[in-house]
Protein backbone atom coordinates (compact mmCIF):
# COMPACT_ATOMS: atom_id res chain seq x y z
CA UNK A 1 0.00 0.00 0.00
CA UNK A 2 1.27 3.23 -1.16
CA UNK A 3 1.02 5.71 2.20
CA UNK A 4 1.92 8.35 0.48
CA UNK A 5 -1.60 7.98 -1.47
CA UNK A 6 -4.10 6.13 0.62
CA UNK A 7 -3.62 6.96 4.33
CA UNK A 8 -5.61 4.53 6.47
CA UNK A 9 -5.64 6.07 10.50
CA UNK A 10 -7.55 3.59 11.76
CA UNK A 11 -7.74 -0.80 12.06
CA UNK A 12 -9.82 -3.20 13.63
CA UNK A 13 -6.79 -5.34 15.07
CA UNK A 14 -7.43 -9.13 16.30
CA UNK A 15 -5.80 -9.90 19.18
CA UNK A 16 -6.32 -13.31 19.44
CA UNK A 17 -6.72 -16.55 16.44
CA UNK A 18 -5.98 -19.91 15.44
CA UNK A 19 -3.90 -21.24 12.88
CA UNK A 20 -3.71 -24.92 11.85
CA UNK A 21 -4.95 -25.78 15.31
CA UNK A 22 -2.74 -23.49 17.69
CA UNK A 23 -3.69 -20.45 19.68
CA UNK A 24 -1.80 -17.47 18.73
CA UNK A 25 -2.03 -13.76 20.32
CA UNK A 26 -0.69 -10.98 19.38
CA UNK A 27 2.58 -9.88 21.35
CA UNK A 28 3.47 -6.40 19.34
CA UNK A 29 1.91 -4.44 17.20
CA UNK A 30 4.91 -1.89 15.31
CA UNK A 31 3.22 1.54 13.83
CA UNK A 32 4.92 2.68 10.97
CA UNK A 33 5.32 6.53 10.70
CA UNK A 34 5.99 7.82 7.58
CA UNK A 35 6.69 11.64 6.72
CA UNK A 36 8.18 13.47 3.56
CA UNK A 37 10.71 16.49 3.40
CA UNK A 38 10.59 17.33 -0.38
CA UNK A 39 8.79 16.20 -3.51
CA UNK A 40 11.36 13.63 -5.20
CA UNK A 41 10.51 9.40 -4.33
CA UNK A 42 13.71 9.50 -1.81
CA UNK A 43 12.42 12.36 0.10
CA UNK A 44 11.26 10.46 2.98
CA UNK A 45 12.04 8.97 6.20
CA UNK A 46 10.41 7.08 9.15
CA UNK A 47 10.55 6.06 12.36
CA UNK A 48 7.94 3.55 14.54
CA UNK A 49 6.00 3.19 17.46
CA UNK A 50 4.74 0.21 19.41
CA UNK A 51 1.75 -1.42 20.56
CA UNK A 52 2.92 -4.03 23.27
CA UNK A 53 0.84 -6.56 24.56
CA UNK A 54 2.43 -9.38 27.41
CA UNK A 55 0.63 -11.41 30.23
CA UNK A 56 2.19 -8.98 32.61
CA UNK A 57 3.42 -5.62 32.66
CA UNK A 58 5.12 -3.43 35.38
CA UNK A 59 3.02 -0.82 36.53
CA UNK A 60 5.28 1.68 35.75
CA UNK A 61 4.93 0.89 32.10
CA UNK A 62 0.91 -0.58 31.93
CA UNK A 63 -1.33 1.72 29.77
CA UNK A 64 -4.34 3.01 31.51
CA UNK A 65 -8.05 2.57 29.66
CA UNK A 66 -10.58 4.87 30.61
CA UNK A 67 -14.22 4.40 31.47
CA UNK A 68 -14.65 4.88 28.21
CA UNK A 69 -13.05 2.08 26.75
CA UNK A 70 -9.84 4.35 25.37
CA UNK A 71 -6.38 4.92 25.55
CA UNK A 72 -3.95 7.11 24.33
CA UNK A 73 -0.06 7.37 24.19
CA UNK A 74 1.58 9.96 23.02
CA UNK A 75 5.37 10.87 20.84
CA UNK A 76 7.00 13.65 18.75
CA UNK A 77 8.81 13.59 16.03
CA UNK A 78 11.84 15.88 15.29
CA UNK A 79 13.61 16.07 12.26
CA UNK A 80 17.33 15.98 12.44
CA UNK A 81 19.32 17.12 9.04
CA UNK A 82 22.73 15.90 7.89
CA UNK A 83 24.37 16.39 4.37
CA UNK A 84 25.33 13.46 2.51
CA UNK A 85 27.54 13.09 -0.58
CA UNK A 86 30.30 14.67 -2.41
CA UNK A 87 27.69 17.76 -3.24
CA UNK A 88 26.63 17.82 0.16
CA UNK A 89 23.07 17.28 -0.48
CA UNK A 90 20.74 18.01 2.88
CA UNK A 91 18.92 14.83 3.89
CA UNK A 92 16.90 14.41 7.06
CA UNK A 93 16.17 11.70 9.30
CA UNK A 94 13.05 11.38 11.32
CA UNK A 95 13.70 10.39 15.04
CA UNK A 96 10.51 9.61 17.36
CA UNK A 97 10.48 9.97 20.92
CA UNK A 98 7.64 9.68 23.45
CA UNK A 99 6.03 12.36 24.89
CA UNK A 100 4.99 12.75 28.80
CA UNK A 101 2.33 14.75 30.00
CA UNK A 102 4.04 18.22 30.13
CA UNK A 103 5.86 17.87 26.34
CA UNK A 104 9.43 16.28 28.21
CA UNK A 105 10.65 13.85 25.31
CA UNK A 106 11.75 10.45 26.49
CA UNK A 107 14.20 7.99 25.32
CA UNK A 108 12.66 5.79 24.07
CA UNK A 109 10.67 5.20 21.01
CA UNK A 110 6.62 6.39 21.29
CA UNK A 111 4.58 3.25 22.82
CA UNK A 112 2.25 2.08 24.87
CA UNK A 113 2.08 -1.43 26.88
CA UNK A 114 -1.08 -3.52 27.73
CA UNK A 115 -2.31 -7.12 29.13
CA UNK A 116 -4.30 -8.97 27.33
CA UNK A 117 -7.23 -8.73 29.27
CA UNK A 118 -7.19 -4.51 28.93
CA UNK A 119 -7.93 -4.47 25.28
CA UNK A 120 -10.72 -6.01 23.48
CA UNK A 121 -13.44 -3.97 22.25
CA UNK A 122 -11.58 -1.33 23.42
CA UNK A 123 -9.68 1.38 21.10
CA UNK A 124 -5.85 2.98 21.10
CA UNK A 125 -5.29 5.90 19.78
CA UNK A 126 -1.39 7.16 18.82
CA UNK A 127 -0.87 11.09 19.10
CA UNK A 128 2.29 12.38 16.99
CA UNK A 129 3.08 15.67 16.82
CA UNK A 130 6.33 17.15 15.29
CA UNK A 131 8.57 19.11 16.87
CA UNK A 132 8.82 22.78 16.21
CA UNK A 133 12.50 22.94 15.73
CA UNK A 134 15.27 20.80 13.88
CA UNK A 135 18.38 20.02 14.62
CA UNK A 136 21.64 18.55 13.36
CA UNK A 137 22.03 14.63 12.99
CA UNK A 138 25.12 14.94 15.01
CA UNK A 139 27.40 16.83 16.92
CA UNK A 140 30.06 19.54 15.73
CA UNK A 141 29.20 18.82 12.36
CA UNK A 142 26.46 22.21 11.93
CA UNK A 143 27.69 25.51 13.80
CA UNK A 144 23.93 27.85 15.18
CA UNK A 145 23.38 31.54 13.64
CA UNK A 146 21.39 33.99 14.29
CA UNK A 147 19.10 33.01 11.45
CA UNK A 148 19.36 28.96 11.34
CA UNK A 149 22.73 26.92 10.70
CA UNK A 150 25.85 26.70 8.62
CA UNK A 151 27.62 23.54 7.25
CA UNK A 152 31.21 22.91 8.92
CA UNK A 153 33.78 22.64 6.03
CA UNK A 154 35.68 20.30 7.59
CA UNK A 155 38.51 18.93 5.24
CA UNK A 156 37.20 20.40 2.15
CA UNK A 157 34.25 18.93 -0.06
CA UNK A 158 35.93 15.64 -0.20
CA UNK A 159 35.36 15.30 3.85
CA UNK A 160 32.05 13.35 4.02
CA UNK A 161 31.97 13.51 7.80
CA UNK A 162 33.26 17.49 7.70
CA UNK A 163 33.28 17.83 11.35
CA UNK A 164 34.10 21.69 12.82
CA UNK A 165 36.79 20.24 15.22
CA UNK A 166 37.17 23.83 16.62
CA UNK A 167 36.91 25.68 13.22
CA UNK A 168 33.83 27.84 13.26
CA UNK A 169 34.25 30.31 10.59
CA UNK A 170 34.91 28.21 7.61
CA UNK A 171 31.58 26.45 5.96
CA UNK A 172 30.72 25.38 3.16
CA UNK A 173 27.98 25.11 0.89
CA UNK A 174 24.82 22.73 0.40
CA UNK A 175 22.81 21.27 -2.11
CA UNK A 176 18.60 21.63 -1.17
CA UNK A 177 16.54 18.69 -1.97
CA UNK A 178 15.05 20.71 -4.56
CA UNK A 179 18.55 21.68 -5.96
CA UNK A 180 19.37 25.28 -4.30
CA UNK A 181 22.75 25.86 -3.42
CA UNK A 182 22.80 27.45 -0.08
CA UNK A 183 24.98 28.50 2.82
CA UNK A 184 22.51 28.48 5.77
CA UNK A 185 19.35 25.83 6.77
CA UNK A 186 16.74 26.40 6.70
CA UNK A 187 16.72 29.34 5.19
CA UNK A 188 19.30 28.90 2.20
CA UNK A 189 20.57 31.91 1.86
CA UNK A 190 21.49 34.76 4.92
Amino acid sequence: MNWRENYQPTAEIALRRTVSGCPLIINRIELDINATYGKARGDFDADVASVFIRNEVEDQYKSIVNEEGESSFYGECQWLFRTSGKPRILRKLLNCKTIDAQGERGTSQPFAAYTPDQLPGKTVKMHIKLADEEKPGWGDTWVKVPNGWKRCMGKGYEDQRAYCNGNYKDFSTFQMPDGRQCTIYPGCTE
